[in-house]
């Protein structure tokens, strides 16, 4: 009952060098298409009326995401599509363990 848009990490990302030079670190392309089947982490891109919503088997405790915000989750839930090209995850709301504001930093 949520769409989340599967995150993909960059191509390409300026690191520190020697003495402090800035340098272009490219990830090579098999890398970052790994992100189909590895990625914990997509953005919030819809959700039913139904997500987070409390009954009778499963309680949120009043967590609630709303769109736009980047969810965790295991990388064998949910079911992969593609929409408008866009990598996807249709996911159940129970599925999401957690948010984060850096995705980056989840693998």
């Amino acid at each position: 009952n949520i769409l989340v848009a599967t995150y993909f990490p960059p191509e390409a990302t300026k690191i520190k060098g020697p003495g402090g030079k800035s340098i272009d670190f490219i990830i090579p392309k098999n890398v970052t298409n790994e992100a189909k089947w590895q990625s914990r982490v997509g953005l919030l891109i819809a959700k039913g009326p139904m997500a987070w919503m409390p009954d009778e088997r499963v309680s949120f405790g009043g967590t609630t995401y709303k769109i736009g915000d980047w969810v965790c989750y295991d990388r064998q839930d949910g079911r992969q599509i593609a929409v408008n090209r866009i990598h996807c995850r249709r996911l159940k709301d129970v599925d999401v363990w957690g948010d984060t504001d850096e995705p980056y930093l989840v693998y």
